[in-house]
């Protein structure tokens, strides 16, 4: 129906800018995932983990990727269709037999609005679940992959405070040479050197579940340091066991991931008015929200902008599109970062909005600009 409906001419437009949109949305979602890889193994806490658990962690994070790149990726390609179609001289024909910027654009606006819709479920359903699932998977792997992956010959951090050396490591988890360095507690800083030992998970003793995790030392001897690094006390021991709070060290590595990023739209308006009700502020929260749905709206704008520069002289070489594509996304997003800052000091939807309501300006004014040339 589709086909049928649309003139050839938007078949055409339609299909040059689907086809880079596609490629460079997958390009730059590879990017970002690239750039994610060092805070993925800072928040498993450096563990080895297999393909299929990295796996599983980074496609929790495609729809949070997605809201990034696509918007770029559907940038670029605007451009480079009607550069193309600038560089080709096809647009001096097609205005010598009447065809109008406001026609032209017909197709761009009509994958736009693909592109909010699209933008709309993953800023208001997906991203939020991913980042739900994320933070579970993240304690779930964790907990379930460090016990017989720790790293030998190297000092890990386990916690905040707490460093493991193991000289070596048996595949059922067993673990010798054994060099713990407690300093969670800078007025008694200890030093443990044990021949064997094993990271252990602890259940909960009702209702089964996750309860902590556990060292346990074996043949061994402890080293108390005071202030000055003096040894102050050692002792010998056969068996020692110690609590790491594995959960709350996760829990502070993963903050990144505001709590509000993990409710779906329906949820983050409930909270708004209970916390309203409550006397508590919910600027950041409302902007947020506002944020869910002007961000997917933000696309119709680059197409209004977009497609005129483009037609102007601004597209024709890929590079140049790229370029212009990543000016053009990144001084809404520098906005959208600006506007953040706002709460409180404006009306939450002006915050929330602002970046579309510039854009909108100037989107309307490179259009009248073009339209007149």
């Amino acid at each position: 129906m589709f086909r049928r409906t649309l003139p050839i001419l938007d078949r055409e437009i339609a299909r040059a800018i689907a086809i880079p949109t596609a490629l460079a949305a997958v390009l730059f979602t590879a990017i970002f995932a690239l750039f994610h890889l060092s805070r993925i193994a800072d928040v498993t806490l450096d563990v080895v983990l297999s393909f299929a658990d990295f796996a599983r962690l980074m496609a929790t994070l495609v729809p949070h990727f997605l809201s990034l790149t696509f918007p770029l990726a559907f940038v670029f390609g605007v451009f480079v269709a009607y550069g193309d179609l600038r560089a080709s001289g096809e647009w001096v024909a097609l205005r010598a037999i009447g065809v109008s910027l406001h026609r032209a654009i017909r197709p761009a606006l009509v994958l736009g609005a693909i592109v909010l819709a699209v933008g709309l479920a993953l800023s208001n359903f997906a991203e939020p679940g991913g980042k739900r699932r994320l933070k579970d998977l993240i304690r779930s792997v964790a907990v379930d992959v460090l016990p017989t992956t720790v790293r030998t010959k190297v000092f890990q951090s386990l916690t905040t405070g707490v460093l493991l050396y193991v000289g070596d490591r048996t595949s059922s988890g067993e673990l010798k040479d054994v060099v713990l360095i407690d300093q969670r507690n800078v007025d008694n800083a200890r030093t443990i050197f044990a021949t064997t030992g094993r990271i252990a998970r602890l259940e909960a003793e009702s209702g089964g579940g996750y309860a902590g995790m556990t060292i346990v030392l074996r043949d061994g001897v402890i080293e108390e340091f005071r202030e000055n690094q003096t040894v102050e006390r050692r002792a010998r021991f056969r068996h020692l066991e110690l609590p790491v709070d594995l959960q709350g060290e996760l829990g502070r590595r993963t903050r990144f991931l505001a709590e509000f990023e993990e409710w779906s739209t329906p949820l983050l308006t409930n909270q708004i008015a209970a916390l309203r009700k409550a006397g508590e502020k919910v600027a950041p929260l409302e902007i947020a929200l506002h944020q869910r749905f002007a961000i997917p709206v933000a696309a119709l704008l680059f197409v209004v902008m977009g497609v005129p520069l483009a037609l102007a002289g601004g597209g024709g070489k890929r590079s140049l599109s790229v370029v212009l594509s990543v000016v053009l996304v990144g001084s809404y997003y520098v906005l959208l970062r600006t506007s953040d800052g706002l709460a409180g000091s404006v009306p939450s939807w002006l915050a929330g909005w602002g970046p579309n309501i510039v854009f909108a300006g100037a989107a309307v004014a490179v259009y009248a600009w073009v339209s007149r040339r």
